[in-house]
């Protein structure tokens, strides 16, 4: 939390996504949607977030202008602190390397218009005009933000997804669901169509978390696409979004999204379910087990079947560069195995 002094009194405000509550996190749905696309710039989301959570926003009562001023002034000192939500992207990233290499790490989670040193702000604007930026949403959730949802006094419970301060994560996840989900999701990005994301959340949520069974999303769906309201769809995605981008991150699932050219089918990043049938092909497990698997631990098995074929080509005495060009993998990544 951050603490602020305000008129004699000590205001708390969040300072991380997990010390949201449900209902600040859902009306920061339209906000996000907002700025993502460019109806309002950062410092007006921040001053959004500030008004949820704490109902302060701009004066415009009939006050002297120093008082507005006075109010403003300390309301968007408040809100400058709220950063947490966004990050900046940059189109041209390679050319912040002409920069200080701290000003260049201050600038992965700080806007340019944050910086405050002189010097270094004097810097980015000399290069403003080729570093365009825009922010985006800083994927950095530890828990899952909406853990139940309640629909005609059902109520359908969300998947664990903890991760703790060494970056290790307890779920309950498994890679059918996992599966499923990827699958709904890259459906809506490709066609735009929400019927997906009612999908995509009726494979998640779940009356008291029963085991997967993909033959009953359906009907969970046509339930969610009457009763649930957008913030609660973009919330579910933005959640969804998080687990992949901790997969895609990882210091060593990353290997899994990695893969390119031809061998990329052969990866996690498209043909789950080919991934799923592969594991079972192992002798590890029927089809059906190895789906009810946590995605831990299917990760962590597609992860030894990479490492395992890394051996046999080395056995083969194929060099490090040959089997990164057979594998389709960065070379760096092989050199790790």
């Amino acid at each position: 939390m951050i603490k602020y002094r305000l008129n004699n009194k000590t205001i708390e405000l969040e300072s991380s996504w997990e010390e949201l509550k449900q209902d600040h996190f859902l009306a920061l749905m339209e906000p996000l949607r907002k700025v993502i696309s460019g109806e309002i710039d950062v410092m007006d989301f921040r001053l959004c977030l500030l008004e949820i959570l704490t109902g302060y926003k701009r004066s415009k009562k009939k006050r002297s202008k120093k008082e507005i001023s006075e109010i403003n002034d300390n309301l968007f000192l408040m809100a400058w602190r709220l950063g947490f939500p966004l990050k900046p992207h940059y189109e041209n990233p390679e050319i912040l390397t002409v920069l200080p290499a701290e000003l260049q790490e201050e600038l992965k989670t700080k806007f340019p218009f944050e910086i405050l040193d002189a010097d270094h702000y004097a810097m980015i604007e000399g290069i403003s005009k080729l570093l365009k930026w825009c922010p985006v949403v800083n994927l950095n959730f530890k828990r899952n933000l909406i853990p139940k949802i309640k629909i005609r006094r059902k109520i359908f419970i969300g998947p664990r997804f903890d991760i703790d301060e060494n970056g290790v994560v307890d779920t309950d996840i498994c890679a059918d669901e996992f599966c499923e989900a990827s699958d709904y999701l890259a459906l809506y990005e490709e066609t735009g169509d929400e019927k997906y994301l009612n999908n995509m959340s009726a494979v998640f949520y779940r009356e008291n978390r029963a085991e997967f069974d993909a033959t009953k999303v359906r009907d969970r769906a046509k339930l969610f696409a009457k009763h649930l309201n957008d913030d609660y769809r973009s919330a579910i995605v933005l959640f969804f979004k998080n687990i992949y981008h901790y997969v895609q991150n990882h210091s060593v699932y990353s290997a899994l999204y990695q893969a390119s050219g031809e061998k990329k089918s052969e990866f996690l990043n498209i043909g789950l379910a080919k991934a799923i049938f592969q594991v079972s092909e192992e002798g590890l497990g029927s089809y059906s087990d190895v789906k009810r698997w946590l995605l831990p631990d299917f990760l962590n098995q597609l992860i030894r079947q990479i490492e395992k074929g890394v051996s046999t080509y080395r056995n083969a005495e194929k060099t490090d560069f040959e089997i990164a060009e057979i594998l389709g993998l960065p070379l760096e990544i092989i050199e790790k195995m």
